[in-house]
């Protein structure tokens, strides 16, 4: 009888879970579904913060005022689709990390 301890075989990732892995830390086109839901809702929560904020801050005249809101409107879809994936990007990044691959 030996005292060798069996090795371990590691799992190898499916073709799924390592297209995953690269669109989720490198690069690419990310094709699941909740990603996809969440930064929609992102981008629509930052147009809609935005415009709130622009008609906020804008002068009381009317064409500055349509100005301001566009302005916001678009600086919070930009900064709605940054942070939301930011978020996912450490997210997926520590679930790697972890060795849960999806």
């Amino acid at each position: 009888m030996s005292d060798e301890k069996p090795k371990k075989k590691k799992k190898s990732m499916s073709g799924k879970e390592a297209y995953n892995a690269v669109t989720d830390t490198v690069t690419g086109v990310n094709v699941r579904l909740l990603d996809n839901l969440l930064q929609a809702g992102g981008a629509v929560f930052g147009l809609i913060a935005g415009v709130g904020i622009g008609a906020l801050l804008a002068p009381p005249v009317l064409e500055l005022f349509c100005g301001s809101c566009l302005i916001g409107a678009v600086v919070g879809l930009i900064a709605g689709v940054f942070v939301v994936g930011l978020f996912l990007r450490i997210f997926r990044a520590i679930k790697h990390a972890r060795g849960k691959h999806e």
